[in-house]
């Protein structure tokens, strides 16, 4: 069946009409645009996160904070995990272990990356691809409440999905053809 895939996507847009197989095509170009957007406006946000990582914690005078702020520029990459799976069980151990400076100092960091995170991800992300941060925040809520951990990986790629067919005009020709025939 793979092998005759090709075979069938050829018979199938030679016998499409011309309009709709340009159609197509331009929902598959703004579709691959849109996700190339929209991951380097994530990897600009994991940058971000980084940096501030590190200066702070070359401020706090922890050691090796290359080192900490890359593992943080890696846990940044998995949604929902973030840097939350470096900076929680860290300001725990910190605290009962009675270092009560740099816990709170790591608070004070923590609090400062999420709230940035907050501002900069949803205005980055819906300027990056053409879509306004409140629409963008409520698609992600709308399936984060419906498909739980899933619906953070597939709200964006469905706000993407929506972006490339209103840029192909596939919304307004399907209110032409329902409304005026």
């Amino acid at each position: 069946m793979s092998s005759d895939g090709p075979k069938w996507l050829t018979e199938l847009n030679e016998k499409l009409p011309g309009k709709m197989t340009n159609y197509i095509h331009t929902i598959k170009e703004s579709f691959v645009s849109l996700i190339k957007k929209y991951a380097l406006a994530q990897l600009i946000i994991v940058f971000i996160t980084g940096v501030i990582v590190y200066f702070g914690l070359l401020i706090f005078d922890v050691k090796h904070a290359l080192a900490i702020a890359s593992v943080a520029i890696f846990l940044d990459l998995i949604p929902f995990i973030g840097i939350s799976a470096l900076f929680t069980p860290w300001i725990l151990y910190l605290f009962f272990t009675n270092h009560y400076t740099l816990t709170v100092q790591l608070s004070i960091l923590f609090i400062l990356l999420i709230l940035i995170r907050n501002i900069i991800e949803p205005k980055l992300i819906g300027s990056s691809i053409g879509i306004h941060p409140l629409f963008l925040i409520m698609i992600l809520f709308v399936f984060m409440k419906l498909f739980g951990f899933f619906g953070i990986l597939i709200g964006p790629m469905v706000a993407v999905s929506i972006k490339a067919l209103s840029q192909a005009g596939a919304f307004t020709s399907l209110k032409n053809y329902l409304f005026d025939g």
